[in-house]
């Protein structure tokens, strides 16, 4: 499958081609251009990326991180989103 992303007027479009068939997904920007891509991205991956379980070998994740320069408080979503993300990779790293 070819993936083509390009940027609208008001957000994003994915063009995805097979052999047999294309298919658009289009992604509307909201007030904060981060979440609304992060959303569009997981509404691919959810739709039309392959597919996986908690059981998989490989599961693609997409996560918000705040800027490594960054100074400011966290979120309440960014915050657990992180705190998931470290609980996930914790257990990952103590298997060994």
């Amino acid at each position: 499958m070819k993936y083509t992303i390009r940027h609208a007027e008001n957000g994003w479009i994915c063009e995805a081609s097979t052999d047999e068939d294309t298919f658009e997904v289009v992604g509307v920007e909201s007030e904060d251009e981060a979440d609304s891509f992060r959303d569009f991205l997981r509404s691919i991956l959810n739709n039309y990326g392959p597919s996986s379980s908690r059981y998989s070998e490989k599961r693609i994740r997409i996560v918000m991180l705040p800027g490594d320069k960054w100074e400011g408080k966290l979120s309440h979503s960014m915050r657990e989103e992180l705190t998931d993300l470290k609980e996930t990779c914790e257990s990952y790293l103590s298997e060994d």
